[in-house]
């Protein structure tokens, strides 16, 4: 029971934390500043999907003068080069770019996007992925949080899956994610981003020399940036709720598919400092305390379910602070189904993405 009780204290106020940082973020930005912003996208083998994001990013409601495409390829089999130099003549904003060299990094699109920043002219770099669609008002919304002390601003993006149980636990599964990313913000202490919508202002990339000092990983380059900024910069790191920045990206089709994904974000946290590795094993040890509590308390002593109740109530608070302000549903059926199955697929990916050598 002692046990139970220390987990529940401790699960409970790393959740408070999360939700003081939710309440405590700006609700809204309403920044007068339009600068030259510079949409960047690494791609490899995007045939089927490079074209949608194409005509999404260059036909976005923002001066068509003041924003512009750096697309670079990373080594694609198919016709994807083919589709970018077509429509390189139809849009005269965009620039495509197709690597040449490596520089024996891990990540070979960390490589792709360090030669493109090398390309960029805006004040912004603004990142997505060739499987995302933006919105039309995608680029002027996250404008709106910009100003001249703004290191970097991260978005909300989700992913949508042909599976329609995965697709319901993908959309609690992105707003869970928001909810560290948001939260951690507003306390200054960034622990992770979505890089398929983040945008890095140009002074902060100078002052952090772009990719070249973070660590060597497959995964986890926007968490490290994120970070790097609050550490080594004075500059201003703001998450932007409103719905129209939203990016909705293809999701994994099947739960392997999803698994292995995991696998591959999760081997960023080796990289993580120690004290924000220490928060993530005592939240999900406690949340897996928790659950195994109230699994042998149905057999032994039904009162030890209510620690569990209590989790369930802090983990529905802090959803629904962030989805209010993402201004997205919560449907209760989706956070059970959520609750269930997060802490069994960290239980699997995790052995897997620290002790295991992880693929792309």
């Amino acid at each position: 029971m002692t046990i139970l009780v220390i987990s529940t204290i401790i699960y409970l106020s790393i959740v408070s934390y999360l939700i003081w940082g939710i309440i405590k973020s700006p609700r809204i930005y309403d920044g007068k500043q339009t600068p030259f912003v510079s949409i960047v996208i690494a791609t490899r083998d995007s045939q089927e999907t490079i074209q949608t994001c194409l005509n999404a990013c260059l036909r976005q409601d923002y001066d068509k003068n003041q924003f512009e495409c750096i697309v670079v390829d990373d080594g694609s089999k198919d016709k994807t080069i083919e589709i970018l130099a077509l429509a390189s003549k139809q849009y005269h904003n965009l620039t495509f770019i197709t690597k040449q060299y490596s520089l024996g990094w891990k990540s070979s699109k960390k490589e792709a996007l360090h030669l493109a920043i090398q390309q960029v002219r805006g004040e912004l770099v603004l990142y997505t992925d060739s499987d995302c669609t933006p919105p039309p008002s995608w680029l002027r919304t996250i404008v709106k949080a910009y100003n001249y002390s703004t290191g970097a601003i991260a978005g909300f993006s989700y992913q949508v899956s042909t599976n329609s149980t995965l697709n319901r636990f993908l959309h609690l599964d992105s707003m869970a994610t928001a909810l560290v990313s948001a939260a951690s913000i507003a306390h200054n202490h960034p622990v992770t981003a979505c890089g398929r919508n983040i945008a890095i202002t140009e002074n902060a990339l100078n002052k952090i020399k772009g990719y070249t000092l973070l660590p060597d990983t497959l995964s986890g380059d926007d968490d490290f940036i994120l970070q790097t900024i609050a550490v080594g910069t004075n500059l201003q790191l703001k998450y932007q709720f409103e719905p129209k920045s939203h990016m909705p990206a293809q999701g994994p089709a099947s739960w392997r598919l999803f698994f292995k994904q995991k696998s591959r974000h999760l081997s960023a946290g080796k990289q993580y400092k120690n004290k924000t590795q220490i928060v993530y094993l005592f939240y999900h040890t406690t949340n897996l305390i928790l659950w195994g509590g109230a699994i042998i308390g149905i057999a032994v002593n039904k009162a030890i379910v209510l620690f569990l109740i209590l989790k369930w109530i802090a983990d529905y608070t802090a959803l629904k602070k962030i989805s209010n302000r993402l201004d997205k549903p919560l449907k209760l059926y989706d956070f059970f189904l959520w609750n269930f199955i997060y802490p069994l697929y960290h239980l699997i990916c995790a052995p897997k993405a620290f002790f295991y050598k992880t693929e792309w």
